[in-house]
This record gives structure tokens, sequence and C-alpha cells, in this order.
């Protein structure tokens, strides 16, 4: 019997088993199609932004996947940008349309541009846990 002939509710259960393993999330991804969007809700839930390299990798993942956006549930920012055009690569996150957790540990909140805070904070609305750390004056 194909792997693919077995119930969603069994693959969804194999796929589970194997959450907190990335590699073996990432093989079961390639070895079987059926797999493939259990192992998206586990590779894509978290997402940890610390520097403007970071930020651009991420935003490129999602000019080739825009579908992935709506995976990510948890969004961690931790690092200080030193310049406003480093600030800028933080509007990447107003693609995150369904985060639910969020972590700051930033530098000071007025250096941010506007666009940047109102981007970060977009998700807020739905937030159900937040982390704030070592960040001066939030608006």
């Amino acid at each position: 019997m194909p792997v693919s002939d077995l119930p969603l509710e069994i693959l969804d259960a194999i796929i589970d088993e194997l959450q907190r393993d990335k590699k073996s999330l990432l093989q079961a991804s390639l070895a079987c199609r059926a797999f493939y969007p259990r192992t998206r809700v586990y590779l894509f839930h978290t997402v940890t932004l610390h520097s403007k390299s970071c930020c651009n990798r991420f935003r490129a993942l999602f000019t080739l996947s825009p579908k992935l956006a709506s995976h990510f549930k948890s969004l961690e920012i931790n690092y200080v940008f030193p310049t406003p055009e480093d600030c800028g690569a933080l509007t990447v996150v107003e693609s995150l349309v369904n985060v639910t957790h969020l972590s700051l540990s930033m530098g000071d909140w007025r250096d941010m541009p506007d666009s940047v805070r109102r981007s970060s904070l977009a998700p807020v609305q739905k937030l159900k846990t937040n982390r704030v750390l070592k960040t001066e004056i939030l608006p």
C-alpha cells in the first residue's frame, strides 16, 4: 500500500512524532509528498530575526514561496539595528499574518523608523503571548 493511501490522521501522527527533530522533518518532506503539508507546520513555525542579512534571507524565502508566510506563528526579534537602513529590513514581518507569539529584545524603539514600528506591531492583535526584553521605550 502506498503511503499516500494511508488516512491523513495517520500521516499527521507520524509527522507529529518528529516535530522536535528538524533534520527528520526535512527528510520526511523530501521523501514523500504526502508528508509535505504537515512538515511545513513544524518547519516554518518560528522565525528569529537577529540581523539585516537574516531579514533579507527571510524576505527572499517569501519571494520564492509567498504561501510560507502563513505558517509562521512565533516571531522573535532580538538584535539592535545600528542604522535606519538596517531597521528597514524588519518590514519583512508585514508578511507574517498569523503570528500569535512575539518576543522582542532590541535596542531603543525610538530609533526605529515609523514604518518599521508599524510593521513590527502589525501582528499584535492576534497575540496569545508576548515577551519584551531589553527594549527601550515601546510606543
